[in-house]
């Protein structure tokens, strides 16, 4: 009996379209070339069957098919018609658990992982299938742990990589100690969504250059990182060849807070309070866009939202921001020049950031209310790489003063470098 005939006797009954079958049987060897013998439920001889993952002669378990594939789990009771399944174990035995799945994962499989410190490695690597992996540290109630600062769940460091789980794989709560490599690490992976929650990592130096919050690499998966913290690393985030959606992550200390590059890309939600020497990075056609869709934040500094800078920042590193402010002036004092101007500054703004070097800063000033006189112009003292420099409302067409009380708009628009 051929392959092909096994997959046809096992095939599963009411539905005659799922390419998957599953049977129970018994090993009765295991052989060194990927393949063992099994004796399938209702037949008399074994059946020698290459495998995904090799069990232990004796063994009993479900024997699954996928085209030309064939595996049997190591855990009992996943086969392809189970709804899901729960496993708690401590953080000491949770890489045993991961270790024990089948590859093919058909059902949704949820870790519940008790409090623990280990300095190995949590690895996720090569699973599989319609099904997916769910990693929850929950404390001593059983509640998920739903802040980085708990700390009660310790490895060396999480790797993901090498998954294609059509579902999702979420690990949430999870503290990563490491200080010479990257805490969190996903890989080549294709599943829809990969998560990291509520998940620490602040051992180390921001001086080592290998020492990185979240390593995503040339993985189409969208991975989703929320409420995380992330201190002391070279790089917090650092995206290549991927997508990443980052959302209210915090942190201080670190080298630079974001950084895209090699075509990857840097979704923003929340800003959060994550800091660094430089807030982002880009490099070799690495993107940061911001939560809407023209990359603009606000950022306050007043309570009159008239007044606030915008700022937004492009893919090769320029930035620009921007702010329109509103004031009452009188034009009475000699304009060298010929005309007037207001007798002193009606601002001097600094700007929301630091520049690398002194931008290029445009200004524009109209009449809003309250005189017939037409404004040419404002003249400014040289700007800085942190303020604009005094600014002066002139009317180069005037006169003689006029102590009549005019309504400006200013406007101000600055384009340089920064390193935020």
């Amino acid at each position: 009996m051929n392959s092909y005939e096994i997959a046809r006797m096992l095939s599963m009954p009411n539905n005659s379209s799922d390419t998957l079958s599953a049977k129970f049987g018994t090993v009765s060897a295991v052989h060194n070339d990927g393949t063992a013998s099994v004796i399938l439920d209702g037949a008399t001889t074994a059946q020698r069957l290459p495998l995904l993952s090799a069990p232990s002669a004796g063994s009993r378990s479900v024997v699954i098919q996928e085209g030309t594939n064939w595996f049997i789990p190591s855990l009992a009771g996943l086969g392809v018609r189970q709804a899901s399944k729960t496993i708690t174990c401590t953080v000491a035995g949770l890489q045993g658990v991961i270790n024990e799945l089948p590859k093919f994962l058909s059902c949704p499989i949820t870790i519940n992982v008790t409090a623990g410190t280990v300095t190995s490695d949590i690895v996720i690597e090569d699973f599989f299938g319609t099904g997916s992996l769910i990693i929850y540290c929950v404390d001593s109630t059983g509640a998920t742990i739903a802040s980085p600062n708990v700390q009660t769940h310790k490895c060396n460091r999480v790797v993901i990589q090498n998954c294609t789980l059509s579902r999702c794989i979420s690990v949430t709560g999870m503290t990563a100690t490491a200080t010479s490599t990257s805490c969190f690490q996903v890989y080549r992976c294709s599943t829809p969504r990969v998560s990291l929650l509520h998940c620490n990592a602040v051992a180390g130096s921001k001086d080592s250059s290998e020492n990185r919050g979240v390593l995503v690499q040339q993985s189409s998966s969208e991975v989703y990182v929320g409420t995380c913290t992330f201190s002391n690393k070279y790089q917090a985030v650092n995206v290549q060849y991927a997508k990443v959606v980052c959302n209210d992550l915090s942190g201080a200390g670190n080298g630079s807070s974001y950084r895209a590059q090699s075509g990857g890309s840097i979704y923003m939600l929340a800003l959060g309070t994550i800091a660094g020497d430089s807030k982002y990075s880009h490099a070799t056609g690495g993107l940061i866009h911001h939560s809407n869709s023209v990359g603009m934040v606000n950022r306050s500094s007043g309570s009159n939202p008239n007044s606030d800078w915008v700022w937004r920042q492009w893919g090769n590193g320029v930035i620009e921001c921007w702010r329109n402010s509103s004031a009452s002036v009188t034009i009475t004092t000699a304009w060298p020049g010929g005309g007037y101007r207001t007798a002193s500054p009606v601002g001097n703004y600094a700007f929301p950031f630091t520049f690398t070097d002194v931008p290029a800063v445009t200004r524009h000033v109209a009449v809003a209310s309250g005189s017939s006189r037409t404004l040419s112009y404002s003249s400014v003292g040289a700007a800085t790489t942190t303020n604009t420099g005094d600014i002066y409302v002139v009317d180069t067409r005037s006169g003689s003063a006029d102590s009549a009380s005019v309504s400006i708009r200013h406007n101000i628009h600055a384009i340089g470098r920064a390193a935020l």
